[in-house]
């Protein structure tokens, strides 16, 4: 009898994707017509039991510009070109994360992390596969470049 494939789970939240959908951290999808490369998996992005889900980010600020910078310590790494002074840098991280993934600002929330570089952002309104579809193309740009 072959057993199921185990799920990753906390208390509260749940992993997106299970052992099987991703052997060795990497599953494979498809990216445009016919070609196939692996796609990241991504740890960093969890559901909590209401529905909405929770995007876990490492925080760099003072970047020359706003952008994904890549994968810390099961972290999505942002760099966030506001200071970290009076909650500028939380601000930046809400209004990119919005432009980034095409969705309204209010669909973001802070949960934790306010006065650190460790953030958790819950994202409503938006499934783990689409929200998935959106970052994996910056994932993968990140990806190249090193």
């Amino acid at each position: 009898m072959a057993k199921a494939p185990r799920l990753r789970i906390s208390a509260r939240l749940r992993w997106i994707w299970s052992d099987a959908d991703c052997p060795g951290g990497v599953v494979w999808g498809r990216v445009s017509g016919d070609a196939w490369r692996p796609a990241l998996a991504m740890p960093f992005l969890l559901q909590q039991a209401d529905g909405r889900l929770l995007l876990l980010l490492h925080i760099q600020p003072k970047a020359s510009k706003s952008r994904v910078a890549g994968l810390f310590d099961g972290c999505l790494k942002l760099a966030i070109q506001a200071p970290p002074v009076d909650g500028r840098a939380n601000e930046e991280v809400l209004r990119f994360l919005a432009e980034l993934l095409a969705l309204p600002q209010r669909q973001f929330s802070l949960v934790s992390g306010a006065r650190g570089r460790r953030k958790q952002v819950a994202v409503s309104g938006i499934e783990a596969a689409q929200l998935r579809q959106r970052l994996q193309p910056y994932l993968n740009q990140v990806m190249e470049e090193k």
